[in-house]
């Protein structure tokens, strides 16, 4: 049998969302640059490669096109080459059409000059035209830093060019535009009127001392993708980028550490209408606009991007509108701060923004607005939740300011702060407020804790759900049922701009929801910016439109049908499950990870409710069993985790499943990091299983009396191929894997988790027999433990206790379990454990092998692992 062997990528790209692909040009000349090839330099091959960049430009502007650059690692300054003069800080890399230049080549040093990684070869386009920059710790301080008072004014300059002027794959570094006009915009890529395509390329410490720190565009229509701009600035406006009539397109990149002294610390985009898709933004600074600012007309359309901890001296901690209407859909603003008004986004002078399905959370302003400030403008606010933010002086979550108009529809406020008046929303000074089927629950103020208006201000709040009621048609006040309510944390201060205390929630409804179907009537979904509520959900599933920002489905899609099965995407979908035993008999997939941690019944908090639905029975010649409705669907994992499940109650048959009934399936799912406490039949995933469970793993710990497992409590049912790591402990009948197996099938199964208690205790499982079951016989085969047993009364590596059941083929430990004896098994050494011929002999089946089998159920890298799981590997 051959070792398996399994290759990963180890390699960290730094700044690059997405690994980079290319591919050679199908026709067109290729040039090749290499500052360390010491041949006849005439761009021939990489042995003859041009030192200097420049003169490969040089030979591309005389070449029929499509031509193509290729950069070897090194470094590269525009003032090097033929034509070129030292120290000219005017030199700059123009880009061609028709050209493109690729960074990121091995070159003639390395065995391949073609590989290609630009994280690992990196090409670096250089301003420091002397080699002596120091480097500063604020990227405020470039602009005073002496050494780079001779860089380039624009290492880059792509004006008058179109999109098949391609730069990809370089690090454009200690650009600084201090000159006259235009060599004050622009310190490492310069576009006016040009609209090339950059692509995989790294931003840092570039100076401008007016406007684009990394970046300026003037009447262009460049693509920037999969880019990063990080500790760049500009002494006026753009940070990282500055667009003036232009209409770029940015995605996927991210902005972090960006400055600008006045507006638009990472963006500032001037009557312009970019379009910025699933970019980050963090920690940028300026005074306005913390991480971007749309001034002066425009309609920037920003989709799926995130805004966290920028920072605005006075207004706009993640987003300054100022007459402008950008568009804003799923984008998520989180611990932005100003120092003045408007944490999260401030929308002023008559600016119209649509601002739909976006999330603000935990931002802080100084005096206004902690998630919202509006001021003279007519914001369209849809389906946005605003939560835990906060707010010195007025409004919370959002603040109505000197005429503001905003229409809020379907938003939801809830855990929002004002140290003075309007916990989730203040208007004053002639504002117009107008919310619809929006719910306001739990914020605080001093005064008016969800809605405070001044005499000369009217809110209109219709189809709303008001705590303490607010006068309007259709308004309720009652608990709106979210499945995990944000809270703040009780060591922490909420009144305290400076304090950082909102551990935010789950705010899907619940089944038992007031606000379903009780939103405004005849409401019709608006094509452009409604079909979804804020968690991606469809907007309309009733009758009726829900009040707040999530609209109730049942789970997350699906019909529950074999081809068809019900969706969990969200924590709120598997609490409905665990309610709606209705259900019990129908299909389930799982389809992202999902965290309990919310659910421990802790500080007031909701306890997690188990699936299915089980209680003690007793019967004549039986003994005690399980009753009550047991789940007999499918759940399908679907390879994902559900983790921090906390149960602690003082009953039977407790885990993820209470009771996994006959005919029932779980499987490839991971429950991790549990905290099971329970009387008896208690395990991470099932209490009592009498279906099947399949390619399942659980660790963290489960403690009870007895019948306490890592996975399982009592297992009836099948185990198949399933794992667990947890810490188990208990009086009685306490396994690694199950507690019980009575009437079961345990089969290529392991546990490496420690396992301890008074009797009846085993590596694997406690007791192994059979009294009441379905089955007719118990079987444990081709599985081991590894695990430490300790126990006072029949202990056992593999099984505490046999009694008229089966165990074939399986091993334990002897040194890590401290057993030397056990009910069932084999023990062998750690060496024999970590051996494949020890399982082998024994018919396990192997990756590699075929004379025990061709399922490939294990693998092993011996002499320093126990055997495995295949499926395991498939999943790392």
């Amino acid at each position: 049998m051959s070792r398996v062997r399994r290759l990963r990528l180890a390699r960290t790209i730094p700044f690059l969302f997405t690994a980079m692909l290319w591919c050679p040009l199908a026709q067109g000349k290729i040039i090749y640059v290499d500052d360390d090839a010491a041949g006849a330099n005439d761009g021939t091959s990489w042995a003859n490669a041009y030192v200097y960049l420049q003169d490969a430009l040089a030979d591309a502007n005389d070449a029929s096109r499509p031509v193509e650059i290729r950069v070897a690692q090194g470094v590269y300054k525009p003032d090097r080459g033929a034509n070129q003069a030292l120290g000219n800080r005017e030199a700059t890399f123009q880009l061609i059409n028709g050209v493109t230049l690729r960074g990121g080549f091995a070159g003639s040093a390395e065995a391949d000059p073609n590989a290609r990684d630009h994280a690992l070869y990196r090409t670096i386009l250089s301003g420091d035209l002397k080699g002596d920059d120091v480097a500063v710790a604020d990227p405020c301080d470039l602009g005073v830093e002496p050494t780079r008072a001779e860089n380039s004014y624009h290492i880059v300059t792509g004006s008058g060019t179109d999109a098949t002027a391609i730069l990809d794959g370089f690090i454009l570094t200690a650009g600084h535009a201090d000159g006259s006009p235009p060599q004050v915009r622009g310190a490492a890529v310069h576009n006016a009127s040009g609209h090339p395509t950059v692509e995989n390329c790294l931003f840092t410490a570039n100076w401008a001392v007016r406007r684009g720190g990394a970046v300026y565009n003037l009447n262009s229509n460049p693509l920037f993708a999969h880019c990063m701009f990080t500790d760049n600035a500009a002494g006026i406006a753009g940070g990282a980028i500055f667009n003036g009539t232009s209409n770029a397109t940015v995605t996927d990149c991210v902005f972090t550490r960006n400055t600008a002294a006045d507006q638009g610390g990472a963006m500032f985009n001037n009557n312009a209408s970019p379009i910025i898709a699933s970019c980050r933004f963090d920690d940028n600074h300026a005074d306005w606009g913390g991480a971007m600012e749309n001034f002066s007309g425009g309609a920037a359309v920003i989709t799926q991007c995130t805004f966290r901890n920028n920072a605005a001296a006075d207004q706009g901690g993640g987003m300054l509108n100022q007459q402008a209407s950008p568009i804003l859909t799923s984008c998520i603003f989180a611990e932005n701060r100003a120092g003045n008004a408007g944490g999260g986004m401030e929308n002023f002078f008559e600016s119209r923004p649509l601002v739909a399905n976006c999330t603000f959370r935990g931002n802080v302003a100084g005096n206004l607005g902690g998630g919202m400030y509006n001021n003279d403008a007519a914001p369209t606010v849809v389906n946005c939740l605003f939560s835990g933010n906060r707010a010195a002086v007025w409004g919370g979550g959002m603040e109505n300011f000197y005429g503001a108009r905003p229409l809020v529809t379907n938003c939801t406020f809830t855990g929002n702060v004002a140290g003075g008046a309007g916990g989730a929303v203040y208007s004053h000074l002639n504002c117009a407020a107008t919310l619809t089927s929006c719910i306001l629950w739990s914020n605080a103020a001093p005064i008016g804790p969800e809605i405070l208006d001044d005499p000369n201000s009217l809110a209109a709040v219709a189809y709303s759900l008001v705590q303490g009621a607010w006068p309007g048609q259709g308004n309720i006040d009652a608990d709106p049922c979210f499945a995990a309510p944000g809270r703040w944390d009780p060591n922490g201060t909420p009144d305290d701009p400076n304090d950082d205390t909102w551990l935010d929630g789950d705010y899907h409804l619940l089944p038992n929801s007031p606000c379903i179907d009780a939103g405004a009537p005849n409401f019709v979904p608006d094509p452009n910016h409604s079909q979804t509520d804020v968690y991606g959900g469809p907007r309309l599933t009733g009758a009726r439109i829900d009040i707040g920002a999530d609209e109730y489905s049942k789970y997350s899609g699906g019909t529950g049908e074999p081809n068809d099965p019900y969706r969990i995407a969200t924590a709120a979908d598997l609490i409905a499950l665990g309610e709606m035993p209705d259900d019990y008999d129908k299909h389930f997939k799982l389809m992202v990870d999902i965290d309990l941690s919310g659910f421990d019944g802790k500080e007031g908090r909701p306890t997690f409710h188990m699936i299915g639905d089980c209680w003690t029975s007793f019967a004549p010649n039986v003994g005690s069993y399980p009753a009550g409705t047991p789940f007999t669907g499918v759940f399908d994992g679907n390879s994902h985790t559900i983790s921090h499940l906390t149960v602690n109650v003082d009953d039977n048959y407790v885990g993820l499943f209470q009771w996994l009934g006959y005919g029932g399936q779980v499987k490839d799912l991971r429950v991790l990091d549990v905290n099971v406490t329970c009387w008896s039949a208690g395990g991470a995933l099932v209490g009592s299983n009498e279906g099947l469970v399949i390619r399942c793993c659980g660790t963290g710990t489960v403690r009870g009396k007895r019948s306490i497992g890592g996975l399982v409590g009592e297992n009836h049912g099948d185990l198949i191929q399933c794992y667990s790591q947890s810490t188990i402990s208990g009086e009685s009948s306490i396994g690694g894997l199950a507690g019980r197996n009575n009437g079961g099938t345990i089969a290529d199964c392991y546990n490496t988790g420690g396992v301890s208690g008074s009797s009846l205790v085993g590596g694997l499982v406690g007791w192994n027999g059979k009294t009441y079951s379905r089955r007719q016989t118990t079987v444990i085969t081709h599985c081991y433990s590894a695990s430490n047993v300790t126990c006072t009364d029949q202990a056992g590596g593999l099984a505490g206790s046999d009694y008229l059941g089966e165990v074939a083929a399986s091993f334990w430990d002897t040194q890590t379990s401290g057993q030397t004896t056990g009910a069932g098994g084999t023990g062998k050494t750690t060496a024999q454990m970590q051996t494949a011929k020890t399982f082998l002999d024994a018919g396990w089946d192997f990756v590699g092998e075929t004379a025990n089998g061709t399922e490939d159920i294990w693998w092993i890298s011996e002499g320093k692992d126990y055997p495995r799981l295949w499926w395991e590997a498939a999943n790392e």
